[in-house]
């Protein structure tokens, strides 16, 4: 087998299982343990980690940014994947969605909700302390400072839609190979000889 059928193969795998992620069928796995047997079949332990470990919300946006970190320039460099990048440029616009719906104001101050499903007990604990704090509406610039440090643990949303964005960015920058190759051959029919043999040198 060659280096080029296996990347493929991991990459439909993993694709695949995405997909199963952003199907809904997230929640139907949960019924059961043979049903969530079948739904983790075959992913990568980076997904079966945040599968076990969060909450729908986070598995969609984790999930993505983490698959997309390992497949988007290999989805950029192969011919028959073009179409690929706009069911990305889809998922992605999805979890933006999902992030605009988690902006909350706390007091007066507008932030990014960060999410306590990776532990619920230690994040409900916190949230009742936080609301009893602002219920007595006691003014304690300490109490604050602190309790922002304990909850560094928790899934930090904003930093996720950076992520989000800048897969996006790399897919509106960066031409996909297909373009790629027609502008350079555009170019190549337009110039003369000495400056095409510059340009193979160059790439």
């Amino acid at each position: 087998m060659t280096t080029e059928y296996i990347m493929s193969e991991k990459f439909n795998q993993e694709t695949e299982c995405l997909n199963r992620l952003f199907s809904r069928q997230i929640r139907s796995a949960a019924y059961n343990d043979s049903m969530n047997i079948e739904f983790m079949k075959g992913m990568p332990f980076y997904m079966t980690n945040i599968v076990d470990n969060y909450c729908y919300d986070c598995c969609y946006i984790i999930g993505l940014n983490q698959y997309l970190t390992r497949w988007r320039v290999y989805i950029n460099n192969t011919s028959d994947l073009i179409d690929c990048i706009y069911d990305m440029r889809h998922k992605i616009s999805q979890c933006k969605k999902i992030l605009t719906n988690r902006f909350e104001l706390i007091g007066d101050e507008p932030h990014w909700h960060l999410c306590g499903c990776s532990n619920l007990n230690r994040g409900m604990d916190e949230n009742a302390e936080y609301e009893n704090h602002l219920r007595l509406k006691l003014v304690d610039e300490k109490f604050e400072e602190v309790y922002k440090e304990r909850m560094s643990w928790r899934t930090n949303y904003y930093k996720y839609l950076y992520e989000l964005d800048q897969h996006l960015r790399y897919f509106h920058v960066i031409p996909h190979k297909n373009y790629r190759d027609n502008i350079l051959f555009e170019l190549m029919s337009a110039t003369n000889i000495d400056c095409v043999n510059k340009i193979l040198e160059y790439l």
